[in-house]
């Protein structure tokens, strides 16, 4: 007899299966979806991560933790970072109800009895398929902190090297404990204005040092310019009104064509602010069910420039459900026939804040957008290098939203 594996018994390898995408990442602290991911070091806080598979088909997924220095350097060892573990298992998940794409929700909270931290800094978790570490579905950053500093918030807005604009001048000033007299120049002092994942200035030597109060910051003709020219979109309803122009339902996923907004357009909705962090969920649900009956729909974004002409450089669309990132997969396209800028994504339904955005430093910026004095929110986090640990410590955080 010949045997399963005999070789006129020809083997092929069954190719495996797609995975299923993953959507809707969001990491924040406590109950609130627009809080930045920042918890005390040994306290009750606690963090948040949500994602949706998008698949009925639901399974666990792995979860570790990484620490990182100031500059995202993973550098200790994680005996050195972790009381107990450093990789869990995310088993809280409830399947979508009633919605045109199927989809499974997942939930994980920590810390927890199995993840805690030893020290405070900057870290990432990182979620993968169970037990493979280095099959990464997504990473996201966190933070925790010791409230050791306190802070004093002394930032500025000032006429802007353009006419017409305002351009920041932030300004920290940190009060320490006695025994970091001797270290003042251990320290790096960080402002992130959208996320949290890249800073957007940091400054290693104060400004000002009369310990224990020193102040960080540049000096006032080294003041910049600040994004203001977030727009805000609310896919909570769905139905014709505000920007959305049409809902088409006929189609799979559900189609909404958004307005062809100007370089004038009324940046802001009525339906409030995500301050750097999208709010998922839909209205008109039962309560309770506002995230599992969300449905996922193809929006698409439609952007006119001021001289109604292609720019000379690619428009990509940045917001809070890329990280503010740009990517080539957010470049939008000229249509000729329309004479608009184009792109489309499938989006969960909920708030999102999102802006046009040239990659072009000699090109104005007013061709997208006027200068708009609104929402932001600044984000300081004050590190410590300890010799003896071998990273970046945190010592305390400021937040402050300027509206």
């Amino acid at each position: 007899m010949m045997g399963l594996q005999d070789e006129k018994t020809p083997i092929f390898d069954t190719p495996a299966a797609p995975r299923p995408l993953i959507a809707s990442i969001q990491l924040y602290a406590g109950t609130d979806q627009t809080q930045a991911p920042i918890i005390r070091l040994n306290s009750d806080e606690f963090l948040q991560l949500h994602f949706d598979v998008l698949s009925h088909d639901a399974r666990p997924l792995s979860v570790y933790f990484f620490h990182e220095d100031v500059t995202g350097k993973r550098d200790l060892q994680p005996i050195e970072y972790m009381r107990l573990a450093r990789e869990d298992v995310v088993l809280e998940t409830q399947p979508s109800n009633h919605a045109r794409t199927p989809y499974t929700h997942y939930r994980y909270v920590f810390p927890n009895e199995k993840i805690q931290f030893r020290v405070s800094g900057r870290y990432t978790i990182r979620a993968t398929e169970q037990g493979r570490p280095e099959d990464i579905r997504f990473e996201r950053t966190f933070f925790v902190h010791e409230n050791m500093a306190q802070l004093s918030n002394e930032a500025k807005f000032i006429q802007g090297k353009r006419r017409g604009g305002f351009d920041f001048w932030p300004e920290l000033v940190v009060a320490l404990p006695d025994h970091f007299a001797a270290n003042v120049h251990d320290l790096t002092v960080c402002g992130y204005e959208h996320t949290l994942k890249h800073p957007t200035i940091c400054y290693k030597e104060p400004r000002l040092n009369f310990f224990p109060r020193i102040t960080y910051g540049p000096n006032r003709n080294e003041a910049f310019a600040v994004t203001w020219d977030r727009r805000v979109l609310d896919l909570r309803r769905l139905q014709n009104g505000g920007k959305i122009e049409q809902v088409n339902r006929s189609l799979s996923p559900f189609k909404v064509k958004l307005i062809a907004e100007d370089y004038n357009q009324d940046l802001y909705s009525d339906g409030g602010r995500t301050y750097g962090n999208p709010i998922y969920g839909a209205h008109d649900v039962p309560t309770g069910a506002e995230t599992l009956q969300a449905e996922y729909v193809d929006v698409e974004f439609r952007f006119i420039p001021v001289l109604k002409t292609a720019l000379p450089s690619p428009v990509f669309l940045l917001g809070d459900f890329n990280e503010w990132q740009k990517d080539d997969t957010y470049k939008m396209t000229w249509s000729v026939e329309e004479q608009v800028y184009t792109i489309v994504l499938r989006l969960k339904q909920g708030l999102f804040e999102y802006r046009y955005h040239i990659d072009d430093p000699a090109f104005d910026p007013r061709q997208i957008s006027p200068w708009f004095n609104h929402a932001l929110r600044w984000q300081t986090l004050v590190f410590f290098r300890d010799a003896f640990l071998g990273s970046d410590r945190l010592l305390g955080v400021e937040q402050r939203i300027w509206e």
